[in-house]
């Protein structure tokens, strides 16, 4: 694909080409997606010969892919571009069905993004939604159970939601859904390097931005989601 970046270094390196320029993405296809020079420099030395760092990313989560073949904007991957944005404008929106749920045998991805296990760290992703109190309680016990075992475990979790954790190995979420759109792949990508082998992660709402979030952690989980208040 062309690729057009609202951001400085691309553009100037846009000008300098004088030409439009096509590229693939700068990761290894499965891999959380880079948002800063030092993930692309993880997937990519010796394969590339240069890299442009131009700081990390805005948003973090990929741009949003929509579906306008049909008489009503479809969502297929989304992203910093809502689909309450898309609705303002063109009246109506609607989210692929695909987007929150694995591929069924046979189906074909529409977009980037869609492939089961998309995004997946190494270690195993378990998402844990519900109230907060439930949330934090079963994967604390998950952690000490999964400790107890041998296993590696760590937990993604909102910056508010770390005390509540006493100490377990943590790495922060941001504080809201933007924050967690930022955060999440830089995280997942961090939980390999901590060798973690067992990872727990609270959810957000599917709305907005978090529509994002949830499919990307989705993906990266394969979609194994707890409903702690349901247990």
């Amino acid at each position: 694909a062309v690729r057009f970046p609202n951001h400085p270094a691309a553009l100037q390196l846009i000008r300098a080409a004088k030409r439009p320029i096509a590229a693939p993405s700068e990761n290894r296809s499965g891999r959380p997606s880079p948002t800063a020079a030092r993930h692309v420099f993880e997937d990519m030395e010796g394969r590339i010969p240069m890299i442009i760092d131009g700081g990390d990313s805005d948003v973090g989560v990929e741009s949003t892919v929509v579906d306008m073949t049909g008489p009503t904007p479809r969502i297929l991957r989304p992203g910093k571009v809502t689909r309450e944005m898309i609705a303002e404008v063109a009246g109506k929106a609607s989210v692929d069905p695909a987007v929150m749920r694995p591929l069924k045998e046979g189906e074909q991805p529409r977009s980037p993004g869609m492939k089961y296990r998309h995004y997946a760290p190494e270690g195993q992703l378990t998402i844990y939604q519900g109230s907060r109190e439930n949330v934090c309680r079963m994967i604390a016990q998950g952690y000490d159970e999964a400790l107890q075992d041998g296993h590696r475990p760590l937990i993604l979790a909102l910056e508010d939601n770390i005390p509540l954790y006493q100490g377990r190995r943590t790495l922060s979420l941001g504080t809201d859904a933007d924050g967690m759109a930022h955060a999440i792949f830089a995280d997942l990508r961090d939980a390999d390097t901590l060798g973690a082998d067992v990872l727990f992660s609270e959810a957000v709402e599917a709305e907005g931005i978090g529509l994002a979030v949830m499919n990307r952690l989705g993906r990266a989980a394969a979609f194994h989601i707890v409903d702690a208040d349901a247990e």
